[in-house]
């Protein structure tokens, strides 16, 4: 029944049909019409604010993660440099003072053999000079392996090539090299990580392709300079997970060009061959050979 407190005791429906003319129903569903209207833009209003938190907060998120994306890039460019620093300092160290002390070794047996008249004795004095020749030898190759001079001096290309003859050739492996586009100097870090790439990828054909046969590719192009390492042998599976320090190589390489923003790639499937890919982009400090301030052109050689 009819609600016996006020307004509702004086307007009742009959009441508020005489006055308006209107059955009072129609009141009360415009009132939750309008109520509803209401909410529903509360509604709309506070999920518009959710909205723009979560976004804010998901913009804060990116930049953080950005800020350590861009802290981790700097950090392997000083791992990188520092290794490159260090194995120049080491091979100078060799050179300069272990290979005077093997040369002079090699002279004092000389002088020893030709004051002997024994020839056993003369003998053993000849086989300590082949040794002393062997380590200077190996020397050699060590300090070239830590940090080839031809690298700093000549460029990239170059040392690829003394890379192929030295290294590769020695071992039972000829490489084809592909030299496209316009070869110019570089910032010394791209050249040194390109170099490391292919010499690690070479030593990885050497090792477990079980072929003859190499190609790299060195394409120079206006915003980036791109370098493949192909071979046709064995080739492996780039899903298996790898035990250490095997697999160390391929992550070795990804973060010496990762370091630089470039890419890196592998293609490889067993007994189909491997591929290896690097892309580095150019820029300002990318680009340009630090010591001149300009580019120059690289030999072709």
């Amino acid at each position: 029944g009819p609600l016996q407190m006020f307004p509702a005791s004086l307007i009742n429906r009959d009441v508020f049909l005489a006055w308006t003319g209107l059955p009072i129903q129609v009141i009360r569903a415009a009132m939750a019409a309008v109520i509803t209207i209401g909410l529903l833009q509360a509604l709309r209003a506070m999920e518009t604010e959710r909205q723009a938190r979560l976004l804010e907060a998901q913009k804060s998120s990116l930049e953080a993660l950005e800020g350590r994306e861009a802290l981790r890039r700097k950090l392997l460019q000083h791992v990188v440099r520092s290794q490159e620093d260090e194995r120049a300092r080491i091979a100078r160290e060799l050179h300069d003072e272990i290979a005077q002390l093997l040369s002079a070794s090699s002279l004092e047996l000389a002088t020893l053999r030709s004051k002997l008249k024994l020839p056993n004795t003369i003998s053993m004095v000849d086989h300590l000079q082949d040794l002393s020749r062997e380590m200077s030898q190996g020397l050699y190759e060590l300090v070239h392996d830590l940090r080839p001079s031809e690298l700093d001096d000549l460029g990239l290309a170059p040392a690829l090539r003394l890379l192929f003859s030295r290294v590769c050739q020695p071992k039972g492996l000829e490489v084809s090299f592909d030299l496209r586009g316009d070869p110019h100097r570089l910032a010394p870090m791209v050249e040194t990580v390109f170099f490391r790439v292919a010499q690690e990828s070479l030593t990885n054909v050497i090792r477990h392709a079980h072929v003859n046969e190499a190609r790299l590719e060195l394409l120079y192009e206006c915003q980036s300079v791109t370098m493949r390492i192909a071979d046709q042998g064995q080739g492996f599976d780039p899903a298996e997970r790898f035990h250490p320090p095997r697999g160390w190589g391929l992550a070795g390489m990804r973060e010496r060009v990762e370091a630089l923003d470039g890419q890196f790639r592998v293609q490889a499937a067993p007994g189909r061959g491997t591929l290896v890919e690097v892309v580095i982009p150019l820029n300002d400090d990318h680009g340009k050979d630090p010591v001149n301030g300009t580019d120059h052109l690289v030999a072709r050689g």
